[in-house]
């Protein structure tokens, strides 16, 4: 009988694993983000992460809170055509943020994202632009993989200072995006509402 638990949990558990880590490189047809989103804070978490060393240098204290279910702070409005983007001109940091996750990014109040078949792009509210391939891709000493799990698209950043899990969920109406954010065992969620004018 405890051979039998023994084996049982072992094949739960290797099933889990398997679950976590197979992602679809192609983007399922039912799903498309693309859209203005706009979050939702009663229902959203501030997310928690340390800022990248380059923003400390900078004295960048975006993204920082006194805890998650907190609503985020006011970042400014959109930017216009210099933002970074499509239309836009890339400054030196749109271009080596490209990718990356930034504190400010995961507690945006809009995002503008660019759904095809092979990647998305996201405007945040501060004007940053992030491209995102679907595949493996690695920049110096990060390494991140995007992909599918039937209709949920997961991102999973890591690097010398962490791991980061992003995962994309639609509604049923596909007028609401759930964004969970796992940082270092701690799990945090944004919502946000497609608005009426995308």
């Amino acid at each position: 009988m405890r051979s039998i638990l023994i084996v049982g949990c072992l094949s739960a558990v290797t099933f889990l694993l398997t679950a976590c880590t197979t992602l679809s490189y192609s983007s399922p047809d039912s799903v498309d983000l693309s859209g203005t989103w706009l979050v939702d804070e009663s229902m959203s978490d501030r997310v928690m992460m340390r800022p990248p060393r380059d923003a400390k240098r900078r004295g960048d204290r975006r993204g920082g809170g006194p805890g998650p279910g907190m609503r985020p702070g006011g970042e400014g409005g959109m930017r216009g055509p210099d933002g970074g983007g499509p239309g836009g001109r890339y400054d030196v940091d749109d271009y080596t943020a490209a990718q990356v996750l930034t504190p400010a990014a995961a507690n945006s109040e809009e995002l503008v994202i660019e759904h095809v078949s092979d990647s998305m792009g996201i405007r945040y509210q501060s004007g940053k632009y992030r491209d995102i391939d679907w595949g493996k891709t690695e920049q110096g000493r990060r390494k991140m993989t995007a992909g599918w799990q039937r209709q949920h698209l997961i991102i999973e950043t890591s690097g010398r200072r962490g791991a980061i899990t992003e995962t994309f969920s639609l509604n049923e109406a596909h007028n609401v995006l759930t964004i969970t954010y796992e940082v270092n065992g701690n799990e945090f969620v944004r919502v946000y509402r497609r608005s009426v004018d995308s």
